[in-house]
């Protein structure tokens, strides 16, 4: 049998956790998530962090849903206010492409910096020294 999760923010695991969940729930993920189409924003990111909390507490989905519920300093964790049902994230999951759920994460967590990247290089032109 596992222990109950209890957030404890002073463990490496939950700040990693903390910050992941942090990242997701960030406006900038709601743009992404926007601009891919995905129709329901709030179940979609509150799905994703059902799903990194279970893969990195090697939950299952339908356990962690009931951990979850029963916890509130979990359930703020998640951002969550209402109750959840596994039957949602499950269904949710099976409607969703792999490839929509790959180009979420990977603009989220690799964004593209061109302006910052085109910025330091016109700084650094207009420092060089001219011969």
């Amino acid at each position: 049998m596992l222990s109950p999760l209890i957030p404890d923010i002073k463990h490496p695991k939950w700040v990693i956790v903390s910050k992941l969940l942090e990242i997701i729930g960030s406006p900038r993920a709601r743009k992404i998530a926007g601009r891919l189409k995905i129709s329901d924003i709030n179940n979609f990111l509150l799905s994703i962090k059902v799903l990194i909390v279970s893969d990195l507490f090697e939950r299952d989905i339908s356990k962690l849903v009931s951990e979850i519920n029963g916890n509130s300093k979990l359930k703020k964790l998640l951002g969550s206010e209402k109750e959840l049902k596994a039957d949602e994230i499950y269904k949710l999951q099976s409607n969703l492409e792999y490839n929509l759920i790959y180009q979420f994460l990977k603009q989220v967590f690799h964004p593209k910096r061109e302006k910052e990247i085109k910025r330091l290089k016109l700084l650094s032109l207009t420092l060089a020294p001219s011969k």
